[in-house]
């Protein structure tokens, strides 16, 4: 039911006093109850409203707009665009066993008043917005770059209270609770950025990454860097022999640079290079795609063993050689 621009269109449509009333009620009879609604200003100085609605059991979020009406000066100068999104606020039906139902007449949940699901927040580790309960809970944020960023929280199921929280133990944390009525202390993970559309955290490799592969198998994340290192030599072929000129020049010349390729496997515990795992690939020699893939074995089972597999090629300008791709490197 949820219109995509939500205009004041009121202007130029006068009714009696008496049939206000009625058609009020009409349209209380035709269209879903709304439940909660909730403007707030986020982002920058809290210049960006946002409209949140609970219509029903749909979740309707509009974002508002400066618009010069030309309907006439009886109209708002705003406008609500609709945001779209993935919340699902429909809940469940749990399963009951007959006898439980035929047992008791009562209704097995009991009836609670009416609590807010919208709960707007200013400073939980930084970052402001409106924590959403119920059956999807999720972090509605509006950060630095402007950008809205929803982020789900399934770690507790369905969540009926929300609170921030802050003292000496808790810096800047919060407080819920969830359907079992267990009262949670809780903070965001320091090492997570949740300005962007997944939570991120950034692993420092001080290098280029091009591939990024994971080996079920043995857990681990397969990723080809590459470093910019001073061209001190020029290959020339010589018939079927490769000869390495050195370049000779004076300080202020200045060198090319070329990128120097490498494979290398990080733990996804420690985020860190497993020792002596690094392969170091041939001067001029370039990786041009990596996968994991299924290979033929009569050690597992199945019959299928996973590998990680990489293409290479050599890149010596236009008079050097190119070579098809060498799916010579792999893990097992």
């Amino acid at each position: 039911m949820g219109q995509r621009v939500l205009v004041d269109s009121s202007f130029g449509q006068p009714s009696a006093p008496g049939d206000g009333k009625k058609e009020e009620v009409t349209r209380q009879g035709e269209m879903p109850l709304v439940k909660e609604v909730l403007l707030v200003g986020l982002g920058n100085r809290q210049s960006r409203p946002y409209l949140l609605v609970l219509v029903d059991v749909e979740l309707l979020i509009y974002e508002a707009f400066a618009h010069d009406s030309q309907l006439g000066q009886g109209n708002l100068k705003v406008r609500f665009k609709k945001v779209p999104h993935n919340i699902n606020f429909r809940e469940k039906k749990l399963r009951q066993s007959k006898k439980k139902c035929e047992g008791s007449g009562e209704d097995p949940t009991p009836a609670r008043g009416r609590v807010a699901r919208f709960r707007y927040f200013q400073d939980i580790y930084g970052y402001s917005g409106v924590f959403i309960c119920g059956p999807s809970p999720h972090w509605l944020l509006v950060t630095s770059r402007g950008a809205l960023r929803l982020h789900p929280m399934t770690i507790d199921g369905y969540i009926e209270s929300f609170a921030p929280f802050h003292n000496v133990n808790c810096p800047k944390g919060f407080l819920y609770f969830n359907r079992q009525g267990e009262l949670r202390i809780s903070v965001l993970p320091a090492y997570l950025s949740y300005d962007a559309p997944w939570p991120v955290r950034k692993i420092p490799l001080r290098c280029t990454a091009h591939y990024v592969s994971y080996h079920v198998e043995s857990k681990v994340y397969a990723v080809t860097t590459s470093v910019n290192e001073l061209c001190s030599r020029i290959p020339r072929m010589t018939g079927e022999e490769k000869e390495f000129e050195t370049i000779e020049r004076d300080d202020r010349y200045i060198a090319a640079l070329q990128e120097v390729f490498s494979i290398q496997l990080i733990s996804p515990v420690s985020w860190e290079t497993i020792p002596n795992t690094r392969i170091d690939l041939e001067e001029w020699e370039h990786v041009t795609c990596m996968k994991t893939v299924s290979l033929k074995s009569q050690e597992t089972v199945s019959g299928l063993k996973g590998y990680i597999a990489a293409g290479t090629c050599v890149m010596q300008g236009e008079g050097g050689d190119m070579q098809g791709t060498d799916p010579d490197y792999g893990y097992h």
